[in-house]
């Protein structure tokens, strides 16, 4: 693969480069961003990762399994636990369900804390050993994707809400019945057709979601 057809494909992720001919695997494009060593793509990775997780794209295992030398290996690892520090960084909650796959170790949380603490310092990072990264310039990237997601948005926080208040409705609805739950929420008028699969399917789903009781249930069992 080219590095023209690879930048083709990470916009896709979120890293704008130039427009994609057709939507890529993301788990291959991001192994192919980490044998490509191109710097401006590494510090992007974030961006990539962020906006994969969030589509429900990225499987850290996968990825990684399509590395075969240790030192690419290396470099994914070192990259998924910069992107994690850079999310904590910026108090957004990361949207990778799979996060404990890359950070099991105390070896791996201090390696965490050391890329959180550089961006704080705004210390270059050496990942992998060899790729110096700079902490700015890639959370100028992160917050420039946040900026082009939403232009009117100024606080980055509230627009991440939005993407995981997005990611959070695919968990649980159809695209059909994300649909009908937005025109039913916006006080649209449904049609015959939907007024029944909306009472018959979305309602339900929709109710359980509201009682208080359940809610509580399953904030106690995410804290295990």
């Amino acid at each position: 693969m080219t590095n023209k057809n690879l930048l083709e494909k990470v916009r896709d992720l979120g890293f704008a480069v130039l427009a994609p001919e057709e939507a890529p695997n993301a788990n291959k494009v991001l192994a192919e961003v980490i044998l490509s060593r191109e710097i401006r793509l590494l510090e992007g990775f974030p961006v990539m990762l962020f906006n994969a997780a969030a589509k429900g794209l990225f499987n850290y295992v996968r990825v990684s399994k399509m590395l075969r030398k240790n030192e690419d290996r290396a470099l994914l690892k070192d990259l998924a636990l910069l992107s994690m520090a850079l999310y904590k960084r910026l108090k957004i909650k990361c949207p990778w369900p799979g996060k404990a796959d890359v950070s099991r170790t105390k070896k791996d949380l201090n390696r965490l804390n050391s890329f959180y603490k550089g961006f704080k310092d705004k210390r270059d990072f050496v990942t992998a050993g060899t790729y110096r990264l700079n902490p700015e310039r890639i959370e100028e990237i992160f917050n420039n994707y946040l900026s082009e997601s939403d232009s009117k948005a100024v606080d980055s926080r509230q627009k991440y809400e939005r993407l995981s208040l997005e990611y959070a409705q695919s968990q649980i609805f159809s695209p059909k019945q994300k649909e009908l739950f937005a025109k039913k929420l916006n006080g649209e008028k449904l049609s015959k057709t939907e007024r029944e699969y909306f009472s018959r399917v979305v309602k339900k789903k929709i109710t359980a979601l509201a009682n208080p009781e359940l809610h509580q249930m399953a904030r106690k069992v995410l804290k295990y």
